[in-house]
């Protein structure tokens, strides 16, 4: 049995995402996200049928559009029936994880549970690469990187990516990206 999954169009990506703001409020979506920073198993009974890594990208495109619910979030997994996501977007036709329009700039969310040196080998050169095709259509781009913890050779290989190619990538753990985004009012970041 084969099957060509149907294109999902942007107001339908949004609406999806407007209905499990719906089923769940800010405060447990930060409670699902510390969970996953902690490596642990949820309870509820619809994430815990969703792997870490779907799990960490699903949250992280809710926690955005509840705290920026005027921002365009386009996450980029497939998505069942429901609106959940089957898998992770895994960087289809050099497009991020999740990619967010906020006025004129355009904010790239690349998100893994991925810690070590598997981090600094399998995501740092493929989000520089993203981020270099995302950023030709928006007048202003920039890049977060989370993740459980921060391998420090990641940080050196991101720090290289800014400082040769320009690439405004910031690396935060998922306990760092929510306090960030619980005390703005932008999620654009120019540093």
């Amino acid at each position: 049995i084969s099957f060509v999954a149907k294109p999902i169009s942007v107001g339908e990506r949004d609406k999806f995402l407007a209905k499990w703001i719906g089923v769940y409020s800010w405060d447990q979506i930060k409670a699902e996200m510390l969970i996953l920073a902690k490596k642990k198993l949820t309870k509820d009974e619809v994430l815990k049928y969703l792997s870490g890594p779907i799990r960490l990208e699903f949250l992280t495109a809710l926690a955005i559009k509840s705290r920026f619910p005027n921002i365009k979030v386009v996450a980029n997994y497939p998505y069942d029936d429901e609106g959940l996501p089957t898998s992770t977007a895994a960087g289809v036709g050099d497009k991020g994880d999740i990619e967010c329009y906020e006025d004129v700039n355009g904010i790239l969310v690349e998100v893994t549970m991925s810690e070590g040196r598997i981090q600094t080998v399998t995501e740092v050169w493929p989000i520089s690469r993203h981020l270099e095709e995302f950023r030709k259509n928006v007048d202003k781009a920039m890049c977060y990187f989370i993740a459980p913890s921060i391998f420090r050779d990641t940080i050196r290989q991101i720090a290289f990516a800014r400082e040769k190619d320009n690439l405004p990538i910031l690396p935060k753990t998922i306990e760092e990206f929510l306090a960030h985004i619980e005390s703005r009012n932008t999620l654009y970041c120019a540093s």
